[in-house]
């Protein structure tokens, strides 16, 4: 009886210490997203887009968060949705600002800054919602809610 609580306690205490350290990745990506915001305002004319993907990365990044934390019907979709898309979109706001001084990306049309990290990512997001890589071979969707 005594071993199965200090275990539990461990488990609590590791979970905790995982949780703490997505809490403060979150953190940093509202950094991420202030200084994005400050940035872009400097420099409105030119840089409006990068505040337009940095707000929707961040939108998505809480949406992900918040479905996670509050255990939203299909929460664990709408995390792998949500999580995904940010990142996919910081990657086109990189590089759309910076695809003009990267070795290989100078060398492609503009559109293509935004096409790339989309035509890759997406299947990847829906690859990870049709088949979650910690579910066993054989499960039932409706139990993912």
């Amino acid at each position: 009886m005594r071993c199965d609580r200090r275990n539990r306690d461990v488990e609590s205490e590791a979970s905790r210490a995982s949780f703490e350290a997505w809490n403060d990745l979150f953190l940093v990506l509202l950094a991420l997203f202030a200084s994005a915001t400050l940035l872009s305002l400097m420099r409105w004319a030119e840089n409006y887009h990068l505040f337009v993907l940095g707000a929707l990365s961040f939108t998505c990044a809480w949406i992900g968060r918040t479905a996670l934390r509050r255990r939203w019907w299909y929460w664990v979709r709408l995390h792998i949705a949500g999580m995904g898309l940010s990142y996919i979109l910081m990657l086109v706001a990189f590089y759309v600002d910076n695809g003009k001084q990267l070795p290989l990306w100078k060398d492609l049309p503009h559109f293509m800054y935004w096409l790339i990290p989309f035509a890759v990512g997406i299947p990847l997001i829906v690859r990870a919602l049709l088949w979650p890589p910690l579910a066993p071979a054989r499960h039932n969707f409706h139990s993912m809610r």
